[in-house]
């Protein structure tokens, strides 16, 4: 197989579970490059939080942002696709968060502005949540409402939890509204997710628009994740490899496993099959 593209999740993947990317790792995210082999970051984080990363890779394709919501330029920040979770909607399944106790954060694409979500002033259950906010509080905006919000461009809205409580959440909001969601659970340093995102947006989907963009064709795809918003991805590819620390679903769905994130499986993955 004549690999062209690899698709990369950044946490649990590229990032050890502290959070940190390791040199080795580094090295062979390089190296693969050096081939000729361009790398397409796709993950559920924000561009603030991941530029870093692409610009250590030395990355200049466009990210996969946000699971699949937007695709924006590394190198100048526009936005090249975007798919808006409806308003209306998003504050609807805010309301339902919040019937439960969970205060949800809305994510948005407004990184120009300096601000990256919104939420309210409310005390959460997840402890995880108010220290999220306490090391984010200079792109995170706080309102008494969630009728104040002042953008419809919006990515995503996602609560934190813990896993059965949000798997049993994104059930009920997935029974009630037209929308797309995930469970994650293997983020160990920020803790359990339940995100919710627009109908037919997933980091797949949101990868097929960066290979329109990139003139490259899906069977010319080598990709590796760890997580549920990786499923689709790895199932679709011709060359599937799923992180040692994966959830049992990717590693059931691809091709062949590595190593943990802690023990540099990316790295190893890329040398065996990739260089």
């Amino acid at each position: 197989m004549d690999v062209k593209i690899l698709a990369v999740d950044i946490d649990g993947t590229v990032l050890r579970s502290d959070g940190t990317i390791s040199a080795v790792t580094v090295e062979a995210l390089r190296a693969v490059r050096d081939k000729g082999i361009e790398v397409i970051l796709c993950t559920g984080r924000r561009l603030r939080s991941t530029l870093p990363i692409a610009r250590k890779i030395g990355v200049m394709l466009p990210l996969v942002l946000q699971n699949g919501s937007i695709v924006k330029s590394p190198v100048t920040t526009e936005t090249v696709f975007a798919r808006y979770l409806d308003r209306s909607l998003c504050l609807r399944v805010a309301d339902l968060m919040l019937s439960r106790d969970y205060v949800p954060l809305i994510y948005t694409d407004t990184y120009e502005a300096g601000v990256d979500f919104y939420t309210l002033r409310r005390r959460s259950r997840s402890p995880r949540h108010t220290a999220y906010l306490q090391r984010n509080r200079a792109t995170g905006r706080v309102l008494d409402s969630l009728e104040e919000l002042p953008t419809d461009r919006i990515a995503k809205v996602l609560c934190f939890g813990e896993v059965e409580e949000c798997r049993r959440l994104s059930a009920e909001v997935q029974a009630a509204f037209d929308v797309n969601a995930c469970v994650l659970s293997n983020v160990e340093y920020v803790g359990i997710l339940f995100e919710v995102f627009a109908k037919g947006i997933s980091k797949f989907t949101g990868f097929l628009e960066c290979l329109k963009l990139s003139g490259y064709s899906l069977d010319s795809v080598a990709a590796i994740g760890d997580d549920m918003n990786d499923l689709e991805l790895l199932r679709s590819v011709p060359l599937s490899i799923a992180m040692g620390n994966a959830v049992p679903e990717v590693k059931a769905a691809a091709r062949f496993v590595t190593a943990t994130n802690d023990e540099d499986g990316l790295a190893l993955a890329i040398r065996e099959h990739l260089l």
